[in-house]
């Protein structure tokens, strides 16, 4: 199964996924169990500790072609569509086993658990500092603005260049 924390290295661009990754993903989750869109959503926030969570724009689309292919069903149980993978899915999965791998792989590496207490601290910290700004810019003087974008962009380049290291 993809245990998996935060980013996908492979995209390069702070994306989860590449390209058409987040199908691998699903048809790795429903292989464990049927499950609904948002069960989906979910369970991959919770195994990225709250780091990632897909959007329904992704992840309803990405349900909707795999059905389109055949490799899932729909049944309609409570008013929700749980969806089941198929044996084509199964056989989709088991022939691009090394794609799959190398998603598994990718996603494993950027957890780090060592270092996973830092990055939520990290990522907490720059919440609050959302909510610093959305609270406060509204009643900030044309100056102070511009002292705040100077900050930010410092502090960009200043973190862009250490992890460049």
């Amino acid at each position: 199964m993809f245990h998996m924390h935060r980013h996908f290295a492979g995209s390069g661009h702070g994306r989860m996924f590449g390209r058409g990754d987040l199908k691998y993903v699903i048809l790795e989750l429903l292989k464990e169990q049927p499950r609904h869109g948002y069960e989906i959503i979910r369970v991959l926030e919770e195994q990225s500790q709250g780091f990632y969570s897909p959007s329904p724009g992704a992840v309803y689309p990405t349900l909707q072609l795999l059905e389109d292919m055949g490799y899932v069903v729909g049944d309609q149980q409570d008013g929700k569509t749980v969806y089941t993978i198929t044996e084509d899915g199964l056989k989709f999965l088991a022939e691009r086993g090394k794609r799959a791998d190398e998603i598994r792989k990718h996603m494993a590496e950027w957890c780090n658990a060592s270092n996973m207490t830092a990055v939520a601290a990290t990522f907490h910290g720059y919440r609050e500092l959302g909510h610093l700004l959305r609270r406060s810019c509204h009643k900030a003087s044309a100056e102070q603005m511009e002292r705040v974008q100077q900050i930010i962009a410092q502090a960009h380049q200043d973190i862009e260049g250490m992890m460049k290291e």
